[in-house]
């Protein structure tokens, strides 16, 4: 379907049983490149999981974990739709680089995670630019150059990071420079594996910013909201009358459970046991709330509750529930090990 369009975007609705629309939520979309080939590289190989979230079959017999069986196919759809997987990322990295900063330009909204917020230049955006950038290399749609990866990586982190307080700002508009706004969506740092906490010098960002987080009660009654405050000057117009906790202090599932793998991570690399209760705090709150309505929330309140108001109501079921359970495989196979020893 993209191999036929001039550009990507945020979301294709059917209108017929043989055509589509594809249209934009906001703003052109930052991260669909990332997730065209983030798709190519994990059918691939298990690699790019397993080294971002590192379990034994801890909950299972090794005989009983199923072989990668879309290899094949993966390769197939890389040599078939090469030539326009490489167009769109020359596309992509036209519309968003920008050659004299080295960083994601300021005179351009992208929709996100964070679709419904307008920001410039968001940390975000820069590191899913990282990631695409390392994923096109590593799928040979771009020349090899690990060193730009690496002065990229040290460009975003000079440019955000926070040393006073410890955490990524969020974008650099003038007013996120100067009130040092924080995002949750940092995240995405660990998730797609910019900063591992297996490195020495990354895992002190990792762990300042968790620390920030539980200093301000970012995770409570459970992770993870965007911020503690809101913002509803930075919201879309539809957005800032409907909804306006819906990008600040609305607890968000997905931020969640990258939160909690991430903490299940440094157990595993500081020994520091004392992110164990938070783990089993924020894991029985999911597990409560599993419970109570009856599938698994995108949104809560800041109270913990299901988001509902007069115009918006959270989705109650979705595909997250799988980072629930990848979250609970990585504690159980951190308690087993703790066991052991």
């Amino acid at each position: 379907m993209f191999a036929q369009a001039d550009d990507l975007a945020t979301t294709i609705v059917p209108i017929s049983p043989q055509s589509v629309v594809m249209l934009n939520i906001h703003a052109p979309a930052s991260d669909t490149m990332f997730s065209l080939l983030y798709a190519l590289q994990t059918l691939r190989s298990t690699d790019e999981i397993f080294d971002r979230y590192p379990y034994k079959a801890s909950v299972a017999s090794e005989s009983a974990i199923m072989s990668l069986q879309t290899t094949a196919a993966s390769q197939e759809l890389l040599a078939a739709h090469q030539a326009s997987l490489i167009r769109h990322w020359q596309n992509y990295q036209q519309a968003v680089y920008d050659d004299t900063t080295g960083l994601i330009k300021k005179d351009i909204l992208l929709s996100s995670t964070k679709d419904m917020a307008k920001r410039e230049s968001a940390f975000y955006d820069n590191v899913i630019y990282w990631k695409t950038w390392q994923l096109a290399q590593a799928l040979g749609l771009t020349a090899n150059d690990q060193s730009g990866l690496m002065q990229l990586k040290q460009r975003i982190i000079d440019h955000f990071w926070y040393p006073e307080k410890g955490y990524f700002i969020e974008d650099l508009s003038e007013r996120g420079m100067a009130e040092k706004l924080y995002s949750s969506d940092w995240l995405i740092a660990y998730q797609v594996g910019m900063l591992d906490p297996e490195d020495e010098q990354d895992r002190q960002y990792l762990v300042k910013s968790i620390d920030y987080i539980i200093r301000n009660a970012i995770d409570q009654p459970f992770g993870l909201q965007y911020s503690p405050e809101e913002r509803p000057w930075q919201l879309h117009f539809v957005v800032r009358i409907a909804a306006p906790e819906y990008g600040s202090t609305a607890i968000w599932s997905n931020w969640g459970m990258e939160y909690v793998k991430l903490l299940i991570h440094l157990v595993k690399v500081t020994d520091n046991n004392s992110y164990l209760n938070k783990v089993d705090q924020q894991l029985n709150a999911y597990r409560f709330n599993i419970k109570r309505y009856r599938g698994y929330p995108e949104l809560y309140d800041k109270n913990g509750d299901f988001f509902r108001n007069k115009f918006y109501t959270s989705i109650r079921q979705t595909g997250w529930v799988v980072s629930y359970e990848q979250a609970q495989a990585m504690y159980d196979d951190m308690v087993n090990s703790l066991d052991d020893e």
